[in-house]
This record gives C-alpha cells, structure tokens and sequence, in this order.
C-alpha cells in the first residue's frame, strides 16, 4: 500500500477516534478507543519514518 495512503488513513482515524472519545461512553469504551488511538499512532510514526527514509 502506498506510504501517503497510510498515513492518511491513520491521520483519519486518530481524528475520528478523537471525536468519539470528546462523546459521553462508558470507560471500558474509552480505554479501548486509546488503545486504538496508540496503535494508529504507532503505525502513523512507522510510515512517516519509512516516508522519510526513501
């Protein structure tokens, strides 16, 4: 998959992510909504670096 498409989709989901967690849900909801924002993250610092290193 292309490097520019990752990171999109990745800056996508940590906005949206953002969102869902600014709404009133139940902490078991919210704690998995961050651990998701940490994988989208992670995977979001992996394709700029690889990115970079081209």
């Amino acid at each position: 998959m292309n490097k520019d498409k990752v990171i999109e989709m990745c800056e996508g989901q940590i906005n949206s992510i953002g969102t869902r967690l600014s709404k009133h849900i139940s902490e078991e909801a919210k704690a998995t909504l961050m651990q998701a924002r940490s994988t989208a993250l992670l995977a979001l610092a992996i394709a700029v670096q690889e990115k970079k290193s081209e």
